[in-house]
């Protein structure tokens, strides 16, 4: 019979380690970050600010 070197908190690494690398080309991706829609269009742009008027 053969010994194993397996243990609950060395499979729990690893397997944080291999989520957190499939993970990461989704954060990491340039369209992602490339649809910014809130761009202004023309030479103003308008700025609003919301003060509670409720004290």
């Amino acid at each position: 019979m053969s010994t194993s070197n397996f243990t609950r908190r060395g499979l729990l690494k690893t397997s944080a380690v291999a989520g957190a690398g499939l993970a990461l080309p989704t954060y990491l991706s340039a369209a992602n970050h490339a649809g910014y829609t809130n761009a202004p269009q023309g030479d103003t742009v308008t700025l609003g600010f919301n003060v509670p008027q409720s004290g």
